[in-house]
């Protein structure tokens, strides 16, 4: 039986109006060494819309006897109408799922 380790998970989504890049980061932080994987997803909502559509991009990472794994899902935007984006951060813990993390969600021109 594998020990209790305890993590969290962490979801932020950035807008760098330098290079019109939405920026989507998943970080999971654990006490003790374990084997550690996550999925990243960037969403998109137009201003107004109540669903918010597939995934415009995902990004998954995994490690073995890590205590620390971040990953970033990032996507260039042409001008046009402001949108809603978030991040939504799928984790597991030596194969075991974590809470679900979504980032508060952010308004980009």
């Amino acid at each position: 039986m594998e020990p209790q380790v305890n993590c969290t998970v962490s979801a932020t989504t950035v807008f760098e109006p330098a290079g019109r890049i939405v920026r989507g980061t998943g970080t999971l932080t654990c006490d003790a060494p374990a084997a550690l994987s996550l999925k990243v997803c960037l969403y998109s909502q137009g201003l107004g819309q109540t669903s918010w559509g597939a995934p415009l991009q995902c990004v998954s990472m995994a490690g073995s006897a890590r205590t620390t794994l971040s990953a970033e899902a990032a996507i260039a935007i042409g001008p046009g109408a402001a949108k809603r984006y978030r991040t939504v951060v799928e984790a597991q813990v030596n194969s075991e799922n974590q809470p679900l993390e979504e980032s508060t969600a952010i308004t980009a021109p």
